[in-house]
Protein backbone atom coordinates (compact mmCIF):
# COMPACT_ATOMS: atom_id res chain seq x y z
CA UNK A 1 0.00 0.00 0.00
CA UNK A 2 2.83 2.39 0.81
CA UNK A 3 4.20 1.99 -2.71
CA UNK A 4 0.82 2.74 -4.27
CA UNK A 5 0.44 5.87 -2.13
CA UNK A 6 3.93 7.03 -3.07
CA UNK A 7 3.18 6.52 -6.74
CA UNK A 8 -0.16 8.32 -6.48
CA UNK A 9 1.54 11.24 -4.73
CA UNK A 10 4.28 11.40 -7.34
CA UNK A 11 1.80 11.36 -10.24
CA UNK A 12 -0.44 13.99 -8.61
CA UNK A 13 2.55 16.26 -8.03
CA UNK A 14 3.59 15.82 -11.67
CA UNK A 15 0.07 16.73 -12.77
CA UNK A 16 0.25 19.88 -10.63
CA UNK A 17 3.59 20.80 -12.18
CA UNK A 18 1.87 20.69 -15.55
CA UNK A 19 -1.32 22.40 -14.37
CA UNK A 20 -1.46 23.99 -10.92
CA UNK A 21 -5.23 24.36 -11.32
CA UNK A 22 -5.86 20.62 -11.61
CA UNK A 23 -8.52 20.02 -8.97
CA UNK A 24 -8.40 16.24 -9.38
CA UNK A 25 -4.68 16.17 -8.58
CA UNK A 26 -5.33 18.12 -5.38
CA UNK A 27 -8.10 15.65 -4.51
CA UNK A 28 -5.74 12.71 -5.06
CA UNK A 29 -3.18 14.32 -2.76
CA UNK A 30 -5.92 14.82 -0.16
CA UNK A 31 -6.68 11.09 -0.31
CA UNK A 32 -2.99 10.19 -0.07
CA UNK A 33 -2.48 12.39 2.97
CA UNK A 34 -5.68 11.12 4.57
CA UNK A 35 -4.48 7.54 4.14
CA UNK A 36 -1.21 8.48 5.84
CA UNK A 37 -2.93 10.25 8.72
CA UNK A 38 -1.56 13.65 7.65
CA UNK A 39 -4.83 15.43 8.30
CA UNK A 40 -3.63 19.03 8.03
CA UNK A 41 -2.14 18.37 4.60
CA UNK A 42 -5.20 16.38 3.53
CA UNK A 43 -7.53 19.19 4.54
CA UNK A 44 -5.45 21.81 2.73
CA UNK A 45 -5.46 19.77 -0.48
CA UNK A 46 -9.19 19.03 -0.24
CA UNK A 47 -9.90 22.72 0.34
CA UNK A 48 -7.80 23.62 -2.71
CA UNK A 49 -9.60 21.03 -4.83
CA UNK A 50 -12.98 22.39 -3.72
CA UNK A 51 -11.90 25.96 -4.43
CA UNK A 52 -10.98 24.94 -7.96
CA UNK A 53 -14.06 22.77 -8.55
CA UNK A 54 -16.82 23.32 -5.99
CA UNK A 55 -19.07 20.72 -7.66
CA UNK A 56 -16.68 17.78 -7.21
CA UNK A 57 -18.27 15.34 -4.78
CA UNK A 58 -15.03 13.39 -4.29
CA UNK A 59 -13.26 16.48 -2.97
CA UNK A 60 -16.09 17.20 -0.55
CA UNK A 61 -15.99 13.55 0.58
CA UNK A 62 -12.22 13.76 1.12
CA UNK A 63 -12.64 16.92 3.18
CA UNK A 64 -15.45 15.41 5.26
CA UNK A 65 -13.50 12.22 5.90
CA UNK A 66 -10.44 14.21 6.88
CA UNK A 67 -12.42 16.27 9.36
CA UNK A 68 -14.00 13.17 10.91
CA UNK A 69 -10.68 11.33 11.27
CA UNK A 70 -9.02 14.48 12.63
CA UNK A 71 -11.68 14.67 15.34
CA UNK A 72 -13.56 17.64 13.93
CA UNK A 73 -16.79 15.84 13.00
CA UNK A 74 -19.00 18.82 13.78
CA UNK A 75 -17.41 20.84 10.98
CA UNK A 76 -17.79 17.92 8.59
Amino acid sequence: MAEALAEAEQLARKALELDAGNAEAHQVLADVYLSRGQYDLARAEADQAIALNPNDAFSHAARGSTLVFAGDAEEA
